[in-house]
């Protein structure tokens, strides 16, 4: 059987690049305000691309897939519809690519109260499961529905006249937000991609804040004492505007310059994820784990009744943090304490020698050591 790659392709070479692939599990988001071509584009370059080991799709209510084996989930209740979701998410595993169609048609069939509790309810298990998956989200998903998407989701594309911007890029450099390109359709659904300059970065980021805001382009022009077709033609990238426009905007807002150029940026946290996919037995993964830090964490995850071990005797105190399994840990003194889930262990003088899942599922959990 050949071994997993460590990450996932959208299939396409330019987007695998800025974004470092896709990590197992991710959710992404296809934003589009229209361009279904460019989307059913992106969609098919992803069915394409090699590495996934089966792929399924979700109807909604749209049309089927193409190339891909739909499973109509829009006659079913929202909880039987989320039960089959993350039913056919676990039938992948780590390796699958699952694409559900436009979250328009839940909005449709079960409200904006239920087309967010579907996908609230799906993204988390997915990710558990690792399966890459595609959501949709159309111009008949409001705006409010979809800013709420983005603060939980991995990966957001969105795609509007004619560009195609990392919106959100979890896990990934902070300088991946906000990368955009040209993107144009072809009629037989070839895809091409190009770069854009960094006018195009600052026009992402002005779309990111007004959409935030939930503010029109009218309103931002009044603010900034511009046409509103002068703030269209700097979200697409085809002019600039003055700094002391972007001064008398970023006032306005309430926002600072940085954050109007760049775009809002969380700089409190870092999140860091598993890059290689677990292949059985007992893996770890740093997340965690270089010169300049003061802690080192590294994720480990074992099969039923598999042994690992520590990445190596931390330097310090260790602690081990349980998030699913029944733990077996034995100590360096010869002490053997058991940790469920949700519990964790400190060690102080006696280090952590090994540990053993003796649950029937799969343990998941955290060493930390200094």
């Amino acid at each position: 059987m050949a071994l997993l790659s460590p990450t996932a392709s959208t299939g396409i070479e330019l987007l695998d690049e800025a974004l470092g692939g896709l990590l197992w599990g991710d959710n992404v988001v296809l934003r589009a305000t229209g361009d279904p071509v460019t989307v059913a584009a992106l969609i098919a370059a992803a069915v394409g691309a090699p590495g996934y080991t089966g792929r399924l799709g979700i109807s909604l209510g749209g049309a089927d897939q193409p190339g891909l084996e739909t499973e109509d989930v829009s006659a079913l209740d929202l909880d039987a519809a989320v039960e089959r979701i993350v039913a056919r998410g676990v039938q992948l595993g780590t390796g699958g690519l699952l694409v559900v169609d436009d979250l328009a048609h839940a909005v449709e069939r079960h409200g904006v109260d239920g087309a967010w509790r579907l996908f609230v309810r799906s993204c988390p298990l997915l990710l558990r499961y690792g399966a890459v998956a595609y959501w949709v989200l159309g111009p008949g998903v409001p705006i409010d529905l979809a800013e709420e998407i983005r603060r939980i989701t991995q990966v957001v594309l969105r795609i509007a006249d004619g560009a195609l911007t990392i919106d959100r890029a979890e896990t990934r450099p902070r300088s991946v937000p906000g990368a955009a390109f040209g993107v144009h359709a072809a009629a037989d659904g070839a895809l091409t991609l190009r770069p854009l300059g960094e006018g195009s970065r600052i026009g992402a980021a002005l779309i990111a804040v007004r959409l935030q805001r939930g503010l029109t382009q009218t309103a931002i022009a009044r603010l900034a004492g511009v046409s509103a077709s002068a703030i269209s033609q700097a979200e697409r990238g085809q002019r600039g505007l003055s700094v002391d426009t972007l001064m008398r905007l970023a006032t306005g807002l309430g926002v600072t310059l940085d954050e109007l150029v760049v775009g809002p940026r969380a700089v409190a946290y870092r999140i860091r994820g598993r890059t290689a996919p677990h292949r059985g037995g007992a893996s770890r993964v740093a997340l965690l784990d270089t010169q300049d830090e003061s802690l080192r964490v590294y994720e480990f995850r074992l099969d039923p009744g598999a042994h690992g071990t520590p990445p190596a005797r931390g330097r310090g105190s260790e602690a081990v943090l349980l998030g699913q399994g029944l733990l077996l840990v034995t100590m360096t003194d010869g002490s053997t304490p058991v940790i469920r889930e949700g519990e964790a262990l400190f060690a102080g003088e006696a280090g952590i020698a090994d540990w053993r899942n003796l649950a029937d599922d799969d343990a998941i959990g955290f060493w930390v050591g200094a």
